[in-house]
């Protein structure tokens, strides 16, 4: 009985073996292609974001100015300095591969995954209330009547 199960086992182990080899060479392509365009698309979407952070820097930095003109108060000073902190975090996210901003978060979702969790819940109320604000009529992109 040992000798049948060998006989039968061991040609269709190598047969599932060969079948694994095959598909992993045919679907090696479509695995490249897949992942550059999803770092296109990610690239896409970080310059859009750098363009939203640098849109909101400059909205920082024109509220900071005072608008009779009186001198610029220490408050403003910091707003001001405040606008360029954001500006030069969107200069470096425009000029950062898109790769490495990827392989940095994964490295920190390793080795601080309470960090993570808790940015990502940040950021998920943050989109969420900009989302809310911005279908509501009078918030930020509605009208009002």
């Amino acid at each position: 009985m040992l000798n049948v199960a060998d006989t039968l086992v061991d040609p269709v182990a190598k047969a599932v073996g060969d079948l694994g080899e095959q598909i992993a060479k045919a679907t090696t392509p479509l695995r490249r292609q897949a992942r550059a365009a999803t770092l296109s698309y990610l690239d896409e979407q970080k310059q859009r974001a750098a363009g939203e952070v640098t849109a909101i820097a400059d909205m920082i930095r024109r509220s900071a100015q005072p608008n009779d003109g009186t001198a610029a108060s220490a408050l403003s000073g910091c707003a001001v300095g405040f606008a360029d902190q954001i500006e030069d975090f969107a200069a470096s996210l425009r000029e950062r591969p898109t790769a490495a901003i990827l392989a940095d978060t994964e490295t920190l979702a390793r080795r601080q995954p309470a960090l993570f969790l808790a940015g990502a819940v940040a950021v998920g109320f943050i989109i969420g209330a900009l989302l809310a604000s911005a279908g509501e009529p009078g918030g930020p992109q509605g009208t009002q009547p």
